[in-house]
């Protein structure tokens, strides 16, 4: 019978862990995205590769993550609306609300160059 207790207690020590949480969370605010237009379908496509490239180490907290038996918890929270609030200013040079192409892919190899 102590075997069989023995055998029970030390289950969870081999079983491995039971996973909850984890993984990136967008987080909408009450920020409203800042309003812009293209010059063309070029410069919109560029706007969003640059983008795709940009770092969002800024606007991410948390990323932690700790393990305790049969409970693993972590994960991040990624603040969208402040992020591309800020690759708006950042892109659109000349402040008119229009991202023109010459903007737009000076701001996707400025990005592209970051990320190496």
């Amino acid at each position: 019978m102590k075997t069989v207790w023995l055998a029970l207690a030390a289950l969870p020590l081999v079983c491995g862990c039971l996973v909850m949480g984890g993984g990136n969370r967008l987080r909408y605010v009450a920020t409203p995205r800042l309003e812009v237009s293209f010059s063309s379908i070029a410069a919109a496509d560029e706007f969003y590769r640059g983008i795709a490239a940009a770092d969002r180490g800024d606007y991410t907290e948390g990323g932690g993550f700790f393990v305790i038996p049969l409970l693993v918890m972590g994960g991040a929270t990624f603040h969208e609306t402040e992020f591309y609030n800020a690759q708006v200013r950042r892109t659109d040079v000349d402040r008119d609300t229009v991202i023109s192409d010459a903007e737009a892919a000076a701001y996707r190899a400025a990005m592209e160059a970051e990320k190496k």
